[in-house]
């Protein structure tokens, strides 16, 4: 059945791919958690895609990520050998896709921010939104730094809408700061900064346990009544 976007020739182009120019960079995203899990590239997109990067990412999965797969593909054309390269990097180091990890070693020595954002996903009930995944590719190490807050509100206003639709600036302001907020208060209830200060080579690994959850959370509350 035909939809009105069918008849739109500016939808139509937005879903279009060059018929001679055919070199350019992939993106394999996964559709349940909407995350970009691999980037690559190639000189002929159609002779290259998708069995082999179907296959890739099958021969990267382990028990870990083994329904941590690609249902979509999104392709952005180059006009140069040189333009693709440079955009492949800059799209990995970006999204820090999930099998791109011979460019992310560091980022892949651990599962923690991968569980960071299993966290995210269920504090909000939802897939996460482009902002608070690149929050949780930093969160941890900042956390420890004591600047959570500041790399939320980068994110908010480099990568949402938050705050755009307000009619001054002291609105927008207040309401980034409400979810910037929301994102450090998720990291201070889930995670010990003690523990790493005690233990600097645990990064990462200082979740705290249910019932430090909970004491956390009500002594939050408790705070949040005395200045009402």
């Amino acid at each position: 059945m035909l939809t009105e976007k069918s008849y739109s020739i500016g939808y139509l182009l937005q879903k279009s791919m060059p018929l001679t120019n055919r070199m350019g960079i992939y993106l394999g995203i996964n559709k349940q958690y909407e995350e970009v899990v691999y980037v690559g590239k190639s000189k002929d997109y159609w002779k290259r895609i998708p069995n082999s990067l179907e296959e890739k990412i099958k021969s990267k999965q382990n028990e870990n990520c083994k329904d941590y797969g690609c249902e979509l593909i999104s392709f952005i054309p180059c006009n140069t050998v040189q333009e693709m390269d440079k955009l492949e990097i800059d799209l990995i180091n970006y999204w820090k896709p999930y099998y791109n990890q011979q460019h992310n070693s560091g980022y892949y020595m651990n599962n923690h921010n991968k569980r960071l954002r299993e966290i995210l996903r269920k504090e909000f009930k939802r897939n996460l939104y482009t902002y608070e995944i690149l929050f949780s590719q930093n969160a941890l190490k900042n956390y420890y730094r004591g600047s959570d807050f500041n790399l939320a509100k980068y994110y908010i206003k480099s990568n949402s809408t938050i705050g755009k639709t307000k009619k001054n600036e002291e609105q927008k302001e207040k309401e980034i700061n409400r979810f910037a907020r929301k994102l450090e208060n998720i990291i201070s209830i889930h995670y010990d900064l003690f523990k790493h200060v005690n233990e600097p080579l645990m990064v990462g690994k200082c979740e705290r346990t249910e019932e430090e959850k909970e004491n956390v959370i009500k002594r939050k509350r408790s705070s949040s009544y005395r200045f009402l």
